[in-house]
């Protein structure tokens, strides 16, 4: 059974909201089924999926976030950091859409020289990249304007086409009538 968490983030002055999901686990089988949504209107963070293949499949729809795994800022070396942080940039950060983060954020038993290589492998191999070529978030990204408060929910089973049921905590608009996408 897949669990996900589903955060919304509050942009600045325009006060939109923006559908930040985690997808734990190895995802690869499901990219095209999360995929299947509005162009420019979510965040998917990845904790194991292959993020090469996500950025082929899901590149044109969300932004991509993760996935330096766990057991590396744990117990690797600052250099191993380094490098992977590197490949990953290069390999994902390609035409934008994508923030480096930890494969489901930061350890609290990361190392802090591993912490700090993974911080600093972003002024190194990203400036360039994404400041002179590409913006994170593209032109064409749009959220939809804020036009109810937000309610909590814990637990919330949501069925997917296949038959299975993803299980969330959420924070979704305060309505019953349906809402924008």
């Amino acid at each position: 059974r897949l669990n996900e968490e589903i955060a919304f983030f509050q942009s600045g002055a325009r006060r939109d909201w923006l559908p930040f999901v985690l997808w734990e686990g190895d995802c690869a089988s499901r990219l095209e089924l999360i995929g299947d949504i509005p162009p420019g209107n979510a965040m998917y963070m990845f904790e194991k999926t292959d993020m090469e293949l996500a950025k082929d499949v899901l590149g044109d729809v969300v932004c991509l976030n993760g996935n330096v795994p766990p057991s590396l800022l744990n117990t690797g070396a600052a250099d191993d950091v380094d490098a992977y942080c590197k490949n990953l940039i290069e390999m994902v950060g390609k035409g934008g859409g994508f923030v480096l983060n930890g494969g489901i954020g930061i350890p609290d038993e990361a190392k802090t020289e591993n912490v700090v290589a993974m911080a600093q492998s972003v002024h190194k191999y990203a400036r360039d990249f994404f400041w002179k070529r590409v913006k994170l978030f593209t032109q064409s990204w749009n959220t939809s304007p804020r036009l109810y408060d937000a309610v909590s929910e814990n637990d919330v089973s949501i069925p997917v086409s296949d038959g299975i049921a993803l299980n969330a905590d959420m924070v979704r608009p305060d309505t019953v009538e349906p809402v924008p996408v």
